[in-house]
């Protein structure tokens, strides 16, 4: 994985539906050469085209926990069971008998009714549980016009104009503005889910905590993003203690350690730590279900079984 792909893949996850010519544009390559990198992560597994409401849309939250169990679990259906948690979207695997939960909740009555059920869980001995500041979007209405051509989308949210007008019934003017209308609004989030476990590279997550006397965070991201233009890809920032947690990837893993030292000598690191990863596990979610609930009451046919 080399900068271009990541460069590519930012500007997806900013906004899926960007032509191949607009990025072959920008990056002053050929269309060929644009759709072979797509395509190859595709078949990696390491993108994911998504179709969500934003956070803001449900008034939710992102949480980063890391758990410890007993070990004498099935880890199989250990994670089957954590996914099946509507507020969960994903589940990694740390070692035999630690993991790292990604989920949503809605407000402090969400984020305790998370906690219960990770305490209830009979294998789990330890719980650590952050919020996550991210990107909220906008609470905005959406037209029951608007849901039938997302519907259209939910499977697919690069479907041409031609096919989603063919889906929907509508014109394809109709399709391009009621389109541009929802994307604009910044209600929903067409972009890509990640899969780092699926990397052709080696990820791993870098704990900092930081000295919030020697450094802003918005420095420290810059730095880190000069610093490892390739290697570091995407931070999650604790809301409640100065911490950032850092998904980067590498070609191999004598180019972890160095990486992890430099952290360590800059000025602003109180500490630092870093966790290999392994297998990870995506689940629909509080936002695919309440995309879902809309398709039902505007009366258009469920997406999920």
């Amino acid at each position: 994985m080399d900068q271009l792909d990541k460069m590519i893949v930012m500007d997806l996850s900013l906004n899926c539906r960007q032509s191949y010519q607009a990025l072959a544009r920008k990056y002053d390559i050929t269309l060929n050469a644009i759709k072979k990198r797509i395509q190859k992560l595709l078949a990696l597994g390491f993108i994911e085209f998504y179709l969500l409401p934003h956070l803001a849309m449900l008034d939710g939250n992102w949480a980063l926990s890391f758990i410890t169990t007993s070990g004498q679990e099935d880890q199989q259906s250990f994670i089957k069971e954590l996914g099946e948690n509507r507020m969960v979207t994903g589940v990694g695997t740390l070692s035999r008998n630690s993991y790292n939960i990604n989920s949503i909740h809605s407000g402090l009555e969400g984020l305790s009714e998370f906690n219960k059920f990770l305490r209830s869980l009979e294998p789990v001995k330890e719980i650590e549980v952050h919020q996550i500041l991210m990107p909220r979007g906008s609470k905005v209405e959406i037209s029951k016009k608007q849901l039938r051509i997302l519907r259209c989308l939910i499977d697919d949210p690069r479907m041409q104009l031609s096919k989603i007008a063919e889906c929907s019934g509508y014109s394809a003017k109709t399709v391009r503005r009621a389109l541009n209308e929802v994307m604009e609004s910044e209600g929903l989030w067409f972009g890509v889910k990640l899969e780092f476990s699926l990397a052709d590279d080696i990820g791993f997550m870098v704990i900092i905590e930081w000295n919030e006397q020697e450094s802003e965070l918005q420095d420290i991201l810059e730095w880190l993003n000069v610093e490892f233009p390739v290697e570091y890809w995407v931070p999650k920032i604790a809301a409640s203690r100065p911490i950032i947690f850092a998904i980067f990837l590498v070609g191999s893993k004598r180019e972890i350690n160095p990486i992890v030292e430099k952290i360590k000598k800059t000025a602003f690191t109180k500490s630092v730590t870093f966790i290999m990863g392994s297998e990870g596990y995506s689940f629909p979610d509080l936002r695919r279900y309440w995309i879902e609930e809309r398709f039902i009451e505007a009366e258009l046919q469920p997406s999920l079984e």
